[in-house]
């Protein structure tokens, strides 16, 4: 479990930083396209679905590949001069198929999960410097399920992170711990997948129907509530 540790600790902390990272970026992007006016156009000649589902993969792909180059060329300068360090990162580098595969799958669930909700939260505001405004409870909520995630590594078994391990908001890394620290079995794995797959696609169809809704207004920020309420009119 100790040898484990430190590489699941570690993917932990890149799967944030790169929901962080592609989430915000997404949001800015579908931002600047209202404030400088560039979706009126858009709008002429795409359908709007095409637009935000496009946009949110294009991203997830950026990431995806520019994740992987980051990876392969760490790993392959370690695997070259593996010697030279006496191979003192063995254990990190040292990572289990079933805790990659697992980290593969919930990893790319998860940024699809929430990349989708930034993309629907960018479009509620029409200036940049207000993207906060719109996506700072997403944050907070990505903030707290990291490091009640990181906090719990030492008791992956317990009642907690088994919760965690199921709700789309937190699965993208507690299961892959569970995999790589605890006790689960593959029904688990497959049940918290499963709920992953089903959440994302309910939210990228919600956040397709916002982003059509807040694309062409402009002014005051829309509050979440108030794209709830006037999708229920539409």
């Amino acid at each position: 479990m100790m040898s484990n540790y430190w590489y699941c600790y570690a993917l932990i902390i890149i799967v944030f930083m790169v929901i962080i990272l592609y989430g915000v970026m997404v949001a800015t992007s579908v931002t600047q396209e209202k404030s400088n006016r560039t979706i009126e156009l858009l709008v002429t000649s795409a359908d709007t679905n095409s637009l935000f589902f496009g946009k949110v993969l294009a991203g997830t792909s950026a990431a995806l590949l520019q994740v992987g180059i980051i990876f392969a060329v760490i790993l392959g300068s370690y695997k070259i001069n593996r010697d030279s360090w006496g191979g003192l990162f063995d254990k990190i580098f040292n990572i289990p198929s079933d805790v990659l595969i697992t980290f593969a799958f919930f990893g790319l669930g998860g940024l699809l999960f929430y990349v989708f909700i930034y993309g629907a939260m960018g479009a509620l505001v029409s200036k940049t410097e207000d993207i906060n405004k719109s996506a700072g409870s997403v944050q907070f909520v990505i903030m707290i399920v990291y490091f009640i995630g990181l906090s719990q590594l030492n008791n992956v078994d317990g009642i907690l992170m088994k919760v965690l391990s199921f709700l789309p908001i937190s699965s993208y890394s507690a299961m892959f711990a569970r995999v790589a620290l605890g006790n689960v079995s593959f029904a688990e794995i497959a049940v918290s997948f499963v709920i992953l797959i089903v959440s994302t696609i309910a939210v990228g169809i919600l956040g397709s129907k916002i982003y059509r809704m807040g694309m062409l207004r402009y002014g005051n920020p829309i509050t979440l509530r108030n794209a709830f309420k006037n999708l229920k009119h539409e």
